[in-house]
């Protein structure tokens, strides 16, 4: 069975779609806020004429605490200042800055609402406001409060910027292409926006011209360190593994706290084959996970493959079951811990661990094939049958997706599933396409299916063709031996 052996651990801004990723989706370029004196000027010299001494003292020592860092102080002075009358534009905007400082955003959002409502044109308000919705997970909100914003700037990068990365955070690839193009117009050394053109390349699987956005971010921001992992991705998607492991390398140099770094290291390195560093790495990185959750959960997923592919099996088990304990919705773990239980020939543990990736919404093609079979044998026709569904709804383009489908065609004793001529027609799709005219599977698996049609000869010429391209000590070419001797067989009954 085959599987995919390394795995990404994205974090910061840098998480996305593939996957396969540990952090939360990329935020939108923070807004400036005031510079430390601003908050203070702009709480005495705004306040409201009619305000009092002790009011306009409230308003400025709750400014000198938010600028000072101390946002529980600022929002305990903010809030009775405003409860107290002040009722300005800037007012508001400060209690709504110190509330998101101490991540109270349902209080942070209805204050900067206030702020912007009592002064349309305030810009930076406005920033903040979409910041805060789109942390609430609101990104049409903050999308229209930066369509406000932009109105009144239409060529501030920095709101394009902002648009860009939202968008692309709500999968609206083609305006966040559009903003971030114009951002970059605007201003060629806006890194975030590099940065985000750089997600969104990846995010369309095209890792060529990724790489190129986050070089570019990289000569604004030599020293980001998600930067350097984001452009390791990439190389790790073009296979220039060597490279990537350079640049992960880089991002550990910068943020060595962070295990996701080390973990990049050590996936990269058992693609490498360097497996013993690897799991080194691995090892390492899990010490400095802290406690259970995604984050963990990534790391002993990543271990587990390595174990997997040196052949310990038994670790591999627990690495996997270690994984879904530190995260239950980690559906690659539950899929690859089925699959390991049937090479193990533990049925009933790979019919959980599948059935468990199933409802967690994640299948590969293969995982899919295996499922509907230990369905079938199961006494579980329904759903043998429903993986068949996701394997047809699934069978475009994809030649793994074509080819596990057309092996359930085959081996499915269930007559709603089992269709020989249909297996046949995609093998026959499949042997057309480039560099695919001598896989020995398609040629075996096409000799099966014409078997099974009663083309005896056809089915011989097939086998034939597939036993020419094996090699001859495999285990494949030992079964194709077996089946051309029945169809000879066959062939010769009278």
């Amino acid at each position: 069975m085959t599987r995919h052996l390394g795995i990404y651990l994205r974090s910061g801004a840098l998480a996305g779609a593939l996957a396969a990723c540990v952090a939360a989706p990329p935020s939108p370029a923070p807004a400036p806020l005031p510079a430390p004196a601003e908050p203070h000027e702009q709480a005495a010299t705004s306040a409201p004429s009619a305000a009092t001494p002790d009011l306009l003292s409230m308003l400025a020592a709750g400014a000198q605490a938010l600028s000072a860092g101390d946002a529980a102080v600022a929002a305990s002075l903010l809030d009775r200042a405003v409860a107290a009358g002040a009722d300005d534009c800037t007012a508001h905007f400060l209690c709504g800055v110190a509330h998101l400082h101490l991540g109270e955003l349902s209080v942070a959002r209805a204050e900067l609402q206030t702020a912007v409502d009592r002064d349309p044109a305030d810009t930076s308000a406005r920033c903040v406001l979409a910041r805060v919705c789109h942390m609430s997970g609101d990104s049409a909100a903050a999308l229209d409060q930066l369509g406000q914003a932009l109105e009144q700037s239409p060529d501030d990068a920095r709101l394009h910027t902002m648009i860009g990365h939202v968008a692309l955070d709500a999968g609206q690839l083609d305006v966040a292409f559009e903003h971030l193009s114009r951002a970059i117009e605007l201003n060629a050394d806006d890194a975030d926006a590099h940065r985000g053109l750089g997600l969104l390349f990846a995010d369309v699987g095209d890792p060529a011209r990724a790489s190129l956005a986050f070089r570019e971010a990289l000569r604004l921001e030599p020293e980001d360190a998600l930067l350097h992992s984001g452009l390791a991705h990439a190389l790790r998607d073009l296979g220039h593994d060597e490279e990537a492991l350079a640049e992960y390398g880089e991002a550990q140099r910068l943020e060595p706290a962070d295990p996701v770094h080390e973990a990049n290291v050590a996936s990269t390195l058992m693609v490498l084959g360097r497996r013993t560093e690897s799991r080194r790495a691995y090892e390492h990185a899990l010490a400095r996970a802290g406690g259970p959750g995604p984050e963990r959960a990534r790391i002993q997923l990543g271990l587990a493959l390595l174990l997997e592919s040196q052949g310990d099996l038994d670790d591999a088990a627990e690495s996997y079951e270690a994984a879904l304990s530190d995260d239950p919705t980690l559906a690659t773990a539950e899929q690859n811990l089925g699959l390991l239980c049937l090479d193990r020939g533990d049925e009933p543990g790979a019919l959980r661990h599948l059935d468990a990736a199933l409802e967690l919404g994640s299948l590969t093609a293969e995982a899919a094939l295996q499922l509907a079979l230990l369905d079938e044998r199961n006494g579980r026709p329904e759903a043998a049958r429903q993986c068949a569904q996701l394997l047809a709804d699934a069978a475009t383009d994809d030649p793994d997706v074509a080819l596990r489908r057309a092996q359930l065609l085959i081996a499915s004793h269930d007559p709603q599933i089992h269709d020989a001529a249909g297996a046949l027609l995609i093998l026959q799709d499949l042997l057309a396409r480039p560099a695919q005219a001598e896989s020995p599977a398609l040629w075996s698996l096409s000799a099966q299916a014409l078997a099974d049609l009663g083309d005896y000869a056809a089915a011989l010429d097939a086998v034939d063709r597939a036993l020419a391209a094996s090699d001859t000590d495999s285990p494949a070419w030992r079964r194709d031996r077996a089946l051309r001797s029945a169809y000879l067989v066959r062939l010769e009954e009278p």
